[in-house]
């Protein structure tokens, strides 16, 4: 209770000093802030460079495999890199009818007639030994 009386006094009779701290503390939380918000953007701009670089990079990779590359915008546009290519845009090639393979019966091994033995990983007795063993009751000591 006695804090909420003497703080307005204690204000009042410092009000200057206190109002100058504040001033300060304003301006390094501003000066902070701005520095944050600079670095954040160049961050931003690195990173949105680098996964432009690399879009690009796999998209002409993904072209190259593909054996055609698109005429898209980004493509369009004049290269900035030191290597220039030629950019290939097609016009009158038309794609190659590809036939689907037929599958036929002699493709696939026969399927088994008979049912695997199963045998325990542990030991190399067939399964019957190894369910009399589980049969027998556990001791404890």
């Amino acid at each position: 209770m006695t804090v909420v009386y003497l703080g307005p006094l204690v204000y009042i009779s410092n009000r200057e000093i206190i109002d100058e701290q504040i001033a300060n503390i304003q301006e390094i939380i501003s000066s902070q802030t701005n520095q944050l918000k600079d670095l954040a953007g160049e961050r931003t701009s690195h990173a949105t460079g680098v996964m432009k670089q690399y879009v690009g990079e796999y998209s002409h990779k993904a072209q190259e495999y593909i054996g055609r590359r698109s005429a898209s915008p980004e493509m369009t546009k004049a290269p900035t890199s030191a290597k220039t290519e030629p950019v290939f845009e097609p016009t009158s090639i038309k794609p190659e009818p590809v036939s689907e393979p037929t599958i036929k019966t002699e493709d696939f091994p026969e399927a088994p007639k008979i049912a695997p033995i199963v045998q325990s990983v542990e030991s190399d007795e067939p399964a019957a030994a190894a369910t009399e063993k589980e049969k027998e009751p556990l001791l404890a000591l």
